[in-house]
């Protein structure tokens, strides 16, 4: 007995919304290794990475950790290098991966405002105003020793402007976990104490030179961008369009913004293609 005519509908519905093959992971891996190489880009070859469950296995292995560290030593503005407990593709997350803002949930691609706590907020200075006013943070420790064991925020000014005396802040569950770990067993705490202090210590130092970078990297993101949409705008004025159409309908916009995202110049050489309108493909 053939199929009902709402079987067949929904039958070939699900064949027309089948995703295609992908051909990329079909690739050897040399060649996926020099094509994503080439990109220097970490946040481009995280992207790729979380594409797949494949690529994600193959990327993520240690034998591709050269990958990482390629695209991290070519990429406009090179980052630090990681502390012995990341990997290159965990430092890549770490750095470019996104997550949530602290305050409304919602996923930004922003740096971390605070390396050391891991704080991340959105651009909405609504967000920034409700973390410093909600108080998430806390400034005292009752044992000195143990405040040198909590991580805190690298750079406070960013966060509290008008506060410039403001002591260390923690993230309370860290100095919550650190009292309560001390309470429980005092002499084994006390005995891994000063390995503890040491490393946050060196991880300090390590956020601190983050921090610089990220400053680094939002100064010439900021002057490359103002660059590429002067470069932008006498490309639109060069073809009588406006300037948000061929931002909007041509293959040019997607390709402006990646070139932002890597802080690299748009140059105007070869672009006919680009400047070709969507509904002409």
């Amino acid at each position: 007995m053939p199929p009902s005519l709402k079987k067949r509908k929904h039958q070939k519905c699900q064949v027309e919304t089948e995703p295609g093959r992908c051909h990329f992971s079909t690739l050897p891996f040399e060649l996926i290794a020099e094509i994503l190489i080439y990109t220097n880009s970490p946040r481009d070859v995280l992207a790729v990475a979380r594409c797949s469950k494949f690529l994600c296995h193959t990327l993520l292995y240690p034998t591709s950790a050269f990958i990482w560290k390629a695209v991290r030593k070519t990429c406009s503005i090179p980052p630090p290098e990681p502390m012995s407990i990341f990997t290159e593709s965990s430092y890549a997350a770490y750095l470019y991966g996104g997550g949530p803002c602290e305050s409304c949930k919602n996923h930004t691609d922003q740096f971390y405002l605070s390396f050391g706590i891991r704080l991340r907020l959105c651009p909405n200075h609504e967000c920034k105003r409700k973390f410093v006013n909600k108080g998430d943070h806390a400034s005292y420790v009752p044992d000195a020793r143990i405040s040198r064991c909590i991580p805190y925020i690298e750079d406070k000014k960013h966060i509290f402007p008008s506060t410039r005396r403001l002591p260390r802040c923690y993230r309370p569950s860290d100095a919550a976990l650190a009292f309560i770990s001390h309470s429980a067993n005092p002499a084994e705490y006390l005995s891994n104490i000063q390995a503890k202090m040491d490393f946050i210590e060196k991880y300090m130092e390590f956020c601190v030179s983050l921090n610089k970078w990220k400053i680094s990297w939002q100064e010439a993101y900021e002057v490359m961008s103002s660059v590429n949409e002067g470069i932008a705008v006498s490309i639109a004025h060069m073809y009588g369009w406006n300037i948000r159409d061929m931002m909007s309908s041509t293959p040019y916009g997607p390709m402006h913004r990646l070139k932002n995202s890597r802080i690299e110049l748009v140059t105007p050489e070869g672009s006919d293609f680009l400047l070709t309108p969507f509904s002409t493909f």
